[in-house]
């Protein structure tokens, strides 16, 4: 590759991992042929490129020095590469590669079977093999749990451990049962968060943790007080536990370049739908940019003009598809540029839906299972330099989440820059092809980009002046719990005036009546805000002396009790959405402070559920940037899971906060003058594995809680659909099925939150086990990800238990019934 004196192997810690080290450049260059091989790789967090070239410089003076320093025989027995009590030993390891995979291979010939990791990390214990090996500690995880663990885990794999030093001589010792624990708490969880910030220290640790526990003695012990003193502490430290733990609630979205991993060449067949008049439409530049991009690169592509608002049912759509491909070469790919159409720029009536509401059914309809990208131009910002000019555009973003999570199909969304060139036609081929599937992307003249959840600290509440809002503050949604929540701390935080909106009117007056009492001047406008009449004169209403300044659209957060009550036609999305673009244009000649949307964390993460979030949480997000690009303001807030909020669309994996103490984020959000503030309580080992089967890895690898269960499943990665098919092969019809019914019996268990599969029953109906409509889809969609079948949103209801579901998915798999099974008749 020409990097001769600029890049070197810095280590060799296993058969299957490898660093190197040298000039930034040099090793990207290295790090994108790996990738284009199918490695993965992580960039390190250190100060020098130790082991490289780099050390070349300072090899002389580092002799210097390590000639003056004694060297003797260890007294305890060392196990190296080299011999450690040679200066030119260690002169050489500032230097050479470091070669852990060597000092392995001569601990095995030693006969050791256990290895301990003692550092910061666990950076090597992983890539032992044929030894148990364990780290004294884990970055992100409580240090004396981690030592423990450790210790066990050697101890039960043959090493002598003394435990003398753990257990006080006053202690009883007690032999353990002679059957394993099984594991199982039948008390409600509450884990504590897990520490990961680097700067805390043991001190802050034990602190925060006694906080957590409720452990006054220890606490009064630790901070050395009196027994008044004492008293006073027990009185406030249930309130200490629960601001502690409301302060892991936050995160941000933060847009990030991506290295381009894919090839520039493409290959096969590519289906381009566009609108029918794509020659006079806004979407014909891009659209004739891309059909010369894909052809220069190598693809056969094949046009079908479709009729965004009316494209025919999905059959009639399947049969168009089917007509227009052939069998000359294998259809690669799908792109839909209909969201490009004339007219869908800021607030459009949004006419493609009709297109993609049938367009995953009809590619299934085709016999195809190409994956599906929507193409979308200005629909998300990168950065403040980027603004975003067409919000309409951006519920394709809520579409392609759902449309993956829905059929199962590989599925995405890029959104292509203002200036369409040859660099960005190269990142645009770049995406197609990126083996590692990164699906939500953004291309723009400095790069490609990504969004990344971050961790938030929970420093800043509330403006300098101490007063969140002036003038009137008008709230929709008054009668369901997001927005009762917000009003509530509106006025608790200086709110003088609240103009409450609610579609029905029934709990207004009681509401109102609770806020008066604190103080506040209320207002009640029983209208629907998606109308814009009504609203219109709402807005008119509000007293010349108290003028509008802050404006919180809570009833876009969807409230389970809130279609039973509802006077409107209009589906819940497409209220939400029209209340939003209402608020925004009817205020735009107001001098606003603030404009709040709230919407779902279900709608961030994919997660199909009511109200159609993904969509609604797309638009209100890419409303509240697009504001902040014309100089207006606004603030996104993305809630999670609320205790009360009825049937929430957010599934496993996700903590019910308790409504007040949620709410007190919003303070947060505004101060910290970001656009999108997420608050959620997301207990991370059960949500990665939840998400990983619907989204990209990278939206929640930036989180350092999230790091140590998305490592274990690249560590521990579950066999794919390409290898299913070999591991059936070998084994006989009963054996076949035996394996699939394990198969779904384990996701069935990670599904329901068992702690183990053995608990679910293979015969009993999938109902009984206690599935939703949510999670039997979150269960299809994992089988369609480990099979690689395409397989219907009915799947689990049409075979209603796991020996028929087995045996369904074995028939499709192997093309035969297993001997002896019953035949399914349909009609």
């Amino acid at each position: 590759m020409g990097l001769e004196g600029r890049v070197s192997v810095a280590a060799v810690n296993g058969p299957g991992s490898l660093v190197v080290a040298g000039d930034g450049e040099a090793v990207g260059v290295v790090v994108g042929e790996l990738e284009g091989m199918g490695r993965r790789t992580r960039r390190l967090r250190v100060s020098h490129a130790f082991h490289s070239p780099h050390m070349d410089g300072v090899l002389e003076e580092f002799a210097r020095v390590v000639a003056g320093v004694s060297f003797r025989d260890p007294v305890i027995p060392v196990v190296s590469a080299g011999d450690v009590v040679s200066r030119e030993y260690w002169v050489r390891h500032v230097r050479e590669a470091v070669r852990f995979d060597v000092v392995l291979a001569r601990l095995e010939e030693l006969g050791v079977v256990s290895v301990l990791e003692v550092g910061p990390d666990a950076a090597l214990a992983p890539h032992v093999t044929g030894m148990a090996g364990a780290a004294v500690m884990r970055r992100g995880r409580p240090q004396v749990v981690t030592l423990l663990k450790a210790l066990a885990h050697v101890h039960v794999h043959g090493a002598e451990v003394d435990w003398g030093g753990f257990v006080p001589a006053r202690s009883r010792v007690v032999d353990l049962p002679t059957y394993p624990f099984q594991r199982e708490n039948y008390w409600l969880d509450n884990p504590a968060p897990v520490q990961a910030d680097a700067t805390r220290n043991d001190a802050e640790d034990v602190f925060w943790e006694d906080v957590e526990r409720g452990d006054l003695a220890d606490l009064a012990e630790s901070l050395e007080l009196g027994d008044e003193q004492s008293a006073s502490l027990r009185a406030v430290l249930p309130a200490l536990a629960a601001w502690r733990k409301q302060s892991q609630w936050r995160y941000g979205l933060r847009w990030q370049p991506l290295k381009h991993r894919g090839g520039t060449e493409l290959s096969g067949t590519w289906l381009m739908l566009t609108p029918p008049d794509v020659e006079t439409t806004a979407g014909s530049e891009p659209t004739t940019w891309a059909l010369q991009v894909l052809r220069e690169r190598g693809a056969r592509v094949v046009q079908l003009p479709v009729d965004p608002a009316d494209p025919g049912s999905a059959a009639i759509l399947a049969k168009r598809i089917s007509a227009v491909l052939t069998d000359e070469l294998p259809l690669s790919g799908v792109l839909s540029f209909a969201a490009l159409g004339a007219g869908i720029t800021e607030h459009a009536a949004e006419p493609e839906t009709a297109l993609h509401q049938v367009l995953p059914e009809a590619l299934i309809g085709a016999e195809t299972d190409a994956p599906l990208w929507y193409v979308t131009r200005g629909a998300v910002s990168v950065g403040s330099a980027d603004p975003l000019t067409r919000p309409g555009q951006a519920r394709l973003w809520g579409t392609a989440k759902t449309s993956v999570t829905g059929s199962g199909r590989p599925c995405g969304v890029v959104d292509l820059p203002e200036v369409l060139d040859v660099r960005a036609g190269g990142a645009f081929s770049a995406v197609l092809t990126d083996p590692h599937g990164e699906n939500q992307v953004a291309v723009r003249a400095s790069g490609t980009f990504v969004r990344h959840l971050t961790r938030v600290s929970g420093a800043g509440t509330r403006p300098a002046d101490g007063r969140i809002a002036s003038g009137t503050v008008l709230v929709t949604g008054g009668d369901t719990l997001p927005g009762m929540e917000a009003a509530r701390w509106l006025v608790r935080n200086g709110a003088a005036r609240i103009l409450l909106i609610a579609e029905r009117p029934d709990g207004l007056p009681r509401f109102a009546t609770e806020l008066s009492a604190l103080g506040a001047v209320v207002d009640t406008a029983h209208c629907d805000p998606a109308d814009r009449k009504e609203l219109a004169a709402a807005l008119a209403a509000i007293p010349v002396e108290s003028p509008l300044t802050t404006v919180v659209h809570a009833g876009a957060m969807h409230d389970g009790t809130w279609d039973a009550h509802r006077t409107s036609t209009r589906t819940a999305a497409e209220t939400q959405v029209a209340a939003a673009v209402n608020l925004d244009e009817l205020t735009r000649g107001a001098d606003l402070e603030t404009f709040v949307v709230f919407s779902s964390a279900s709608g961030l993460f994919g997660i199909p559920g009511p109200g159609d979030d993904a969509r609604v949480h797309a638009f209100l997000d890419a409303l509240v940037h697009h504001r902040r690009g014309l100089g207006l303001p606004g603030t996104s807030v993305i809630w999670g899971r609320w205790s009360g909020d009825g049937e929430s669309a957010v599934t496993s994996g996700h903590h019910a906060m308790r409504p007040r103490m949620a709410i007190r984020a919003l303070g947060q959000a505004l101060a910290s003058g970001e656009a999108t503030s997420v608050v959620a309580d997301i207990d991370w080992e059960r949500f990665v594995p939840e998400f990983s089967g619907r989204g990209p890895e990278s939206l929640i690898a930036g989180v350092p809680e999230a790091e140590p269960f998305l490592a274990a499943r690249s560590e521990s990665p579950e066999p794919g659909p390409s290898a299913l098919p070999g591991q059936l092969a070998g084994l006989s019809p009963s054996a076949q099925e035996t394996l699939l019914l394990e198969l779904i019996r384990k996701h069935a268990a990670t599904v329901l939150g068992y702690p183990s599969a053995d608990l679910v029953d293979t015969t009993a109906d999938f109902l009984e086990l206690g599935f939703s409509s949510f999670t039997a889809l979150e269960l299809r969609n994992r089988l369609c990800t480990v099979t690689g079948l395409t397989l219907t949103p009915m799947a689990v209801y049409d075979h209603p238990t796991l020996e028929r579901l087995a045996g369904y998915l074995r028939t499709e798999l192997v093309g035969e019934p297993a001997p002896g099974a019953e035949p399914r008749t349909d009609g």
